[in-house]
C-alpha cells in the first residue's frame, strides 16, 4: 500500500484521477481529468535513458551473481551481504566519470522505472516502499542481451527531476578531497573559510579593585592617575 502511494506521488505522466479510479478496479471513461497537476502542466519531456539503464542492469546482474556464488560457497560475514542499491550506485559513480555528479535519488527513480518495465524486482523477502535489493529478471537479461540501437524513452519520475534541479557542489567527498591538491582551489576554499569566521572580541581580564579594603581603595586611586 505504501509503495503504491509512493509511486502515485512520483508519477509524472499519467492522469492522477485515472490512476486512482483504475487502482480501485473501476473504469475511467475519460482519457484525462483536465484538473490534476499532470493534466494541467503536462508530462515532462521524454528522455532516452538507454545507456543509464544498461549500465545499471549490468551492475545489478554482476554483483547479484557474485553474491549468489559467495552464498553458495558457504562464506559468512560482509562478503556474503547482498548488494543494495546504495552500494551499486556508489560503484557506478566511481567507475563512470559521466555519472560522478549523479546522486542516489536519481538512480532510485530509474530503478523504479525499470521495475515497472519488469526488468528488475525486489530481491529481499521483506516489503520495501522503494526497491532496496534489486535483482535482474529474465526480461531484464533479455534487454541486456539485445545489441541494438533502439532507444529506451521514458518519462522521468518526480524524484529524478528534483535530483537534476538540486545544485551539487561536489560529486563525492573523494572529489572534494582531491581538490585540495590544486593550489587555486585550495586558496579559494581557505579564503571562503576565513570570511565565514568573524573575529573574536577579547574580553577584558582586568579586575575591578575591591573598595571595601585599604588595598583596593589605594589601587583604585592609583589607577585613576
Amino acid at each position: 500500500m505504501l509503495s503504491d502511494c509512493f509511486r502515485y506521488g512520483m508519477n509524472t505522466s499519467c492522469c492522477r484521477a485515472k490512476t486512482l479510479v483504475e487502482y480501485f478496479g473501476e473504469d475511467f471513461l475519460l482519457e484525462k481529468c483536465l484538473l490534476c497537476d499532470i493534466c494541467i502542466k503536462g508530462p515532462p519531456e521524454r528522455q532516452n535513458l538507454k545507456a543509464e539503464a544498461m549500465i545499471f542492469l549490468q551492475f545489478v546482474a554482476t554483483h547479484c551473481r557474485n553474491f549468489a556464488d559467495i552464498s553458495y560457497g558457504g562464506y559468512e560475514g560482509r562478503l556474503g551481504e547482498r548488494p543494495n542499491i546504495k552500494a551499486l550506485v556508489s560503484r557506478i559513480r566511481e567507475q563512470y566519470q559521466q555519472f560522478s555528479t549523479s546522486d542516489l535519488l536519481w538512480w532510485r527513480g530509474l530503478a523504479r522505472l525499470l521495475e515497472v518495465k519488469g526488468f528488475v524486482r525486489e530481491g529481499d523477502d521483506l516489503t520495501h516502499v522503494q526497491i532496496k535489493y534489486p535483482e535482474v529478471t529474465e526480461r531484464g537479461r533479455q534487454f541486456l542481451s539485445v545489441k541494438t540501437e533502439e532507444p529506451f524513452h521514458v518519462y522521468p519520475e518526480a524524484d529524478m527531476l528534483l535530483s537534476v534541479k538540486s545544485p551539487k557542489s561536489f560529486s563525492s567527498f573523494a572529489e572534494w578531497g582531491k581538490g585540495w591538491a590544486d593550489p587555486e582551489i585550495r586558496r579559494q576554499r581557505l579564503q571562503r573559510k576565513r570570511t565565514w569566521k568573524s573575529p573574536r572580541k577579547r574580553k577584558s581580564c582586568k579586575r575591578q579593585p575591591d573598595c571595601s579594603t585599604v588595598r583596593g581603595r589605594l589601587t583604585a586611586k592609583l589607577s585613576k592617575k
